[in-house]
């Protein structure tokens, strides 16, 4: 296992962060936890390292939120929005390891900084901000001209880099009795 240096670490490791329908999840602002978890990434973290720790010794009551968590962050930093088609698709054909994937990429992608000052300029100080939003799913899709998986890839990638691999999955999964009500 991996040393432990990275102090976000400590602070992602708990339900507040991957337990959407736990009290503690919403003690904090879902801006505040993505900015935490990119800042991880940042200074090294590995987001599926991070997820096993947190997934070792918990009831299965309590992973069962972790899909949906990871579904409503991507949502989340993609449309500053909490539901839509997005969380649909990629709750169908993704896999957990590839919505980890799918949301280490987009938190990387979307973590930037701005410089901020004192009054008299001697000091600047790196402020660190996520950008949230911008992503329209109709931007991506262009079915006459791709097959139904160069369609979906394209979705899910959105405008990520074009070396980001999310791996295999079956688009031509049939639909669960449990989402067609």
């Amino acid at each position: 296992m991996e040393p432990i240096e990275n102090k976000y670490y400590e602070w992602i490791g708990s339900k507040t962060y991957f337990d959407c329908l736990s009290s503690e999840f919403k003690s904090k602002t879902i801006e505040y936890k993505l900015l935490n978890l990119a800042l991880y990434l940042k200074d090294g973290g590995d987001l599926h390292y991070a997820i096993n720790s947190y997934k070792l010794n918990r009831a299965e009551y309590i992973l069962r939120s972790l899909i949906p968590t990871l579904l409503y962050y991507i949502e989340y930093i993609r449309t500053g929005k909490k539901l839509s088609v997005l969380y649909v698709l990629l709750k169908k054909y993704l896999s957990e390891y590839q919505l980890i994937s799918l949301l280490a990429a987009e938190l990387s992608a979307r973590l930037n900084f701005e410089f901020e000052s004192n009054e008299d300029y001697s000091v600047m100080k790196k402020i660190y901000k996520m950008d949230i939003g911008g992503y329209v799913i109709e931007e991506y899709l262009d079915s006459e001209k791709m097959t139904k998986k160069e369609n979906l890839i394209s979705i899910f990638k959105g405008n990520l880099q074009d070396d980001f691999d999310l791996g295999d999955f079956n688009e031509n999964l049939p639909i669960k009795d449990k989402e067609r009500k």
